[in-house]
């Protein structure tokens, strides 16, 4: 007998059923890390390819009958996977990468930044993004026609303010 099959054959599946897991996902374009932890105990950090499918099937695979509770960082990536999630009825939150706290060692990877986002989402310290929801219809055309003029004479301003400021 191989010495997997010895120990591993013992083993009872953990129930998950009606269990609080958190879930910290550091997004990146090419991989996700992804840390799933309970309130008092970290279980599990993984690297996986960056598609929301494939994580819920780990999550419903691994932690079947857990309540999931997700977070991931507001980045360049959008609300795919948050809208991809809310439409499965799972608690996610978009978080500002501003509201979480860094030591001072100077290094920052996935795993950690993974692990924080799962822990302070097990503590309750995280606050929600807001997505507002986008309308399409004939005012959503006009104001984006009539806005871009605006906003673009703004950044004008505020560039010449930051010149003038040079001089001062």
């Amino acid at each position: 007998m191989k010495y997997d099959e010895r120990f591993t054959s013992n083993l009872s599946q953990v129930d998950f059923s009606g269990k609080h897991l958190f879930i910290g996902i550091d997004m990146h374009k090419k991989n996700w890390v992804v840390t799933v932890r309970t309130r008092d105990l970290q279980l599990k950090t993984f690297s996986m390819d960056p598609f929301p499918e494939t994580l819920q099937r780990l999550l419903n695979r691994e932690y079947g009958g857990g309540i999931f509770h997700l977070v991931y960082e507001a980045g360049c990536f959008g609300y795919g996977s948050y809208d991809y999630f809310q439409e499965k009825e799972l608690d996610i939150i978009v978080t500002p990468p501003n509201r979480l706290y860094r030591e001072n060692s100077g290094v920052k990877t996935d795993k950690r930044d993974s692990r924080a986002l799962a822990l302070f989402l097990s503590k309750g310290l995280l606050r929600k993004v807001v997505k507002y929801l986008i309308l399409i219809d004939q005012r959503q055309i006009l104001t984006k026609h009539w806005c871009f003029p605006l906003v673009h004479h703004q950044l004008r301003i505020e560039g010449h303010y930051q010149s003038w400021s040079l001089y001062l």
